[in-house]
């Protein structure tokens, strides 16, 4: 789009306001005859004020309270890290590993954990070569988990939380 002539991009947002507004009568027809014309209007509707009202205003925030967060999501993660990294494959704790004083943070430091410290099956490889230690492999690890390997679904679980608080942790 950003490449296209503002002449065809008229025509275009013509034609797709023309379409959209011929949708609107069918819809309704739609919405009354499944009963949520009410559910729509009461409930969608003002919502809908809302949002636009906070997108375009934005929202207020402590700074105070978003640290407090932040520290929050930092803890879980170092706990996570540690659960992690402590968990035998028996399921007893045991002392952190001297190999990862920092952490599994990157990906190359998470396949050596998973790979060769655990001893997993690495279920396919990256561009480079490495073992994939990405959220569908992760996934095809813990559905094809072997018998032998069950005790380290823990650690896989706690994985995928892990990979949840990194995100909250990089995007707010």
């Amino acid at each position: 789009f950003l490449r296209l002539p503002d002449i065809r991009l008229g025509i275009y947002n013509l034609w797709d306001s023309y379409e959209t507004a011929r949708l609107v009568a069918p819809l309704l027809e739609e919405l009354k005859s499944r009963g949520n014309l009410p559910y729509v209007t009461e409930i969608m509707e003002p919502l809908q004020r809302a949002v636009i009202n906070m997108q375009s205003r934005g929202i207020l925030r402590s700074r105070e309270a978003l640290e407090k967060y932040r520290k929050l999501v930092r803890d879980s993660l170092r706990e996570t890290d540690k659960l992690i990294l402590t968990a035998d494959t028996s399921g007893e704790l045991r002392r952190p590993t001297d190999k990862y004083p920092n952490g599994i943070g990157s990906t190359q430091r998470l396949g050596k954990f998973l790979f060769k410290t655990l001893g997993l099956k690495p279920p396919k490889k990256t561009d480079n070569g490495l073992d994939s230690t990405d959220q569908e492999s992760l996934n095809r690890i813990l559905k094809n988990l072997r018998k032998k390997d069950e005790d380290h679904r823990p650690i896989i679980e706690a994985l995928f939380h892990r990979s949840r608080l990194r995100t909250i942790q990089q995007r707010y």
